[in-house]
């Protein structure tokens, strides 16, 4: 009889009571989106949205399985722990169209330009609003609502239609302390809503103008400033009586929610408290510390804990979770955390493991993609064809660990793959024996060197391609991967494993890359090699011409000068006989018998000798030394040069001369149509050429 007065007058005064409305109101909300939200994560739920909400043509079945799947999976959130509970759910398209209901009456319904259309946003929300047609013209509903996402934009809402039981029980709360007191909330239009007692349901109430003139404008003010600061206030309720009133702001759902009492009530329960006026400021103190208590014990503190778990969480404590010990909405809260919690850490997981697993492979793709360019280097610089097919192999065998590496390459008539390289020992043996495979046969690499395709053996007890190859019988997978060098296939290059199925579609990307890098090297090699040949031919047929040329030049005479260090003049046989040599086309260094140091270099064009240099030096002076030798070689060189040219420009003289000769004679002869005198004509003009001592011309008739 003594508490129950002040915690009346407590319930009334103090801001606690709308607080904890304005609490379990907001958890109550909070739950309900989640709920539904978790629902629409679900891929299943998902896909069967994308379905519906696309309604395409012809898929009648598919969209009608979708339908039973989205409503099985909301009627079962009524079976979650809590107080939060859903009368009806609808899906509501982007045009605003119910495309599904747990109401079939609902379902074709238009919602859009309708004030009820334009309430839902692109972000979770709750609201209540009444007289909703098409859905009712009378009925008071509370709709929580979650956007549908997809490609970016906003497809449609699914919409969960709250039971106005709960939410009666938050309005009531007061009552059970007062049953004089009124518990209502404003929304945003000006309806005001509570408890009809005389049907018991929530129904849209008649406000006194005192009222409509308080609370609607705090109402405004609130809109404007989203504060949740609460008010206290005097004003006449329903009946008109005076009453005490409490306001505060329910940002969870756009509304603000009123407590009134009658002044004549709380002046009486006040009027009790005066025999304990002197205890009572101690009582209430206490009271409202064990209330304050109660509230950071019950309420705060799990929302704190569960803050704290999420930051934990948030920060990547994935093994973070919450105890759910509680039954009520905060126990929802931190289930469906956990939940969340638990799924996010299995897809971290795996993300985890895909990006490990991705870093691996493109580790692995890039030492392969390093290998492939440091074997197509070397091998780009190498001359030698055998060299470029051996060291290959090994290079191939060393990077990409594999034990068996073979180059065959393809005979002239395309008829055998000719084994040319390999690796290991077993492909020794095969070398030393010839090892062939006809083009086309069966095998592996028959079958590339015949398509010009790769051909792969990943387990080859299993391939009817594969040759059983008793030099090689530890194989287990097989890779051949033809040679092409301009549309033609020139060989093969054939890979073996001693592990089934060794090779990944990335390992034949990078193999086929280096298999095209060595029929490049084996092209450049043998057009190299054919480019010497042809120089050396061409050298030769030159050397040749230049030799002959120089024979009828010179005929059967030499010239021989010498230089005495005063003047140049033809050298005498016994001058000449001193510097002879039997090494022709070689330097020669000697010193004769009286000490005289001599010094022979030939005299070399196009590989064919022309004459020779011949130095001496006294016997005190000093020894030839390498650079005089390179010098006198440089001399030589440049001299060849110079007598080539020479005589090319001799010969380009005489044969100018010829031509000028004949184009005269041919004036000449044309200045005549008599036949003796043309023949006289030409007999004297060839008399006048060079070495012609005699000349005749005689016709002969035919026989």
């Amino acid at each position: 009889k003594i508490i129950a007065p002040i915690i009346a007058a407590f319930r009334i005064y103090a801001p606690k009571p709308l607080q904890i409305i304005d609490s379990d109101i907001d958890i109550w909300v909070t739950t309900a989106q989640i709920r539904l939200d978790a629902t629409l994560q679900q891929e299943l739920v998902m896909e069967a949205l994308d379905l519906v909400l696309a309604n395409k043509a012809g898929e009648h079945n598919k969209i009608s399985a979708s339908h039973q799947v989205i409503l099985d999976q909301l009627e079962s959130l009524n079976a979650e722990r809590g107080s939060v509970n859903f009368r009806d759910f609808f899906v509501l398209s982007s045009s605003g169209e119910i495309v599904l209901s747990t109401q079939p009456a609902w379902k074709g319904k238009h919602l859009t330009g309708s004030h009820f259309h334009s309430l839902f946003s692109n972000v979770p929300g709750t609201f209540i609003d009444h007289a909703v047609p098409p859905l009712s013209n009378e009925e008071i509903m509370i709709f929580s609502h979650v956007p549908i996402e997809g490609a970016g934009e906003i497809n449609g809402y699914l919409i969960g239609i709250l039971n106005n039981s709960q939410f009666l029980d938050f309005l009531t709360f007061t009552a059970k302390f007062l049953p004089q007191s009124n518990s209502y909330i404003v929304l945003e239009n000006g309806s005001f809503l509570g408890l009809d007692y005389h049907i018991e349901e929530l129904a849209v109430l008649s406000p006194s103008r005192s009222q409509v003139n308080t609370l609607i404008h705090l109402n405004d003010q609130h809109l404007l400033d989203k504060t949740g600061e609460q008010a206290n206030l005097y004003m006449r309720s329903f009946d008109g009586t005076q009453s005490i009133a409490g306001y505060r702001w329910l940002e969870s759902l756009g509304a603000g929610l009123t407590i009134d009492v009658p002044q004549v009530i709380a002046f009486e329960k006040l009027k009790a408290l005066t025999p304990f006026a002197l205890i009572s400021p101690v009582v209430l103190i206490a009271l409202l510390s064990i209330i304050l208590w109660i509230i950071s014990t019950w309420i705060t503190r799990p929302i704190i804990t569960l803050t704290k778990t999420t930051r934990q969480f948030a920060m990547g404590n994935w093994e973070k979770r919450v105890e759910e010990i509680r039954d009520d909405e905060i126990g929802v809260l931190s289930h469906t955390f956990n939940h969340m919690a638990e799924e996010l850490t299995k897809l971290y997981k795996s993300l985890s493991a895909q990006v490990a697993e991705q870093t691996i492979e493109l580790h692995n793709r890039s030492t392969q993609l390093e290998a492939t360019a440091q074997v197509a280097h070397e091998a780009s610089s190498i001359r030698d064809l055998d060299v470029l097919l051996r060291d290959t192999t090994e290079m191939i065998s060393n990077k990409f660990g594999f034990y068996h590496v073979g180059i065959f390459l393809v005979d002239e008539e395309n008829e055998f793959a000719i084994l040319q390289a390999a690796n290991s020992e077993g492909g020794q043996r095969m070398l030393m024996r010839g090892h062939r495979l006809g083009v086309g046969q069966r095998g592996v690499v028959g079958h590339a060197a015949k398509t010009g395709l790769p051909r792969i053996a990943l387990d080859v007890g299993e391939d009817d391609h594969f040759f059983n190859n008793s030099d090689l019988p530890e194989t287990r997978s097989e890779i051949a991967l033809p040679l092409r060098s301009q549309d033609r296939v020139i060989g093969v290059l054939d890979v073996q494993s001693k592990t089934p199925e060794a090779f990944s579609n990335q390992e034949v990307e990078v193999l086929q890359i280096m298999a095209d890098q060595i029929a490049m090297a084996i092209d450049n090699v043998r057009l190299l090699d054919q480019s010497q040949q042809t120089v050396q031919e061409l050298q030769l047929l030159y050397g040749q011409h230049i030799d002959k040329a120089w024979q009828q030049r010179l005929g059967s005479k030499e010239e021989s000068y010498h230089f005495d260090q005063v003047r140049v003049k033809t050298a005498t046989q016994d001058q000449i006989s001193v510097f002879q040599t039997s090494d022709q086309n070689q330097v020669k260094v000697h010193t004769d018998d009286l000490g005289y140091q001599h010094l022979l270099i030939p005299i070399i064009l196009r590989g064919q000798s022309l004459g020779d240099i011949a130095l001496r030096r006294n016997p005190d002076e000093a020894e030839w030394t390498l650079d005089d030798r390179e010098l006198a070689e440089e001399v030589s060189t440049q001299i060849a040069v110079a007598l080539e040219n020479a005589r090319l420009l001799e010969e380009s003289q005489r044969r100018a001369a010829q031509e000028e000769l004949l184009s005269q004679a041919t004036a000449r002869f044309s200045q005549s149509l008599d036949i003796d005198t043309v023949l006289q004509m030409a007999v004297r003009e060839l008399g006048q050429l060079a070495g012609v001592t005699e000349v005749s011309v005689q016709i002969t008739p035919e026989q």
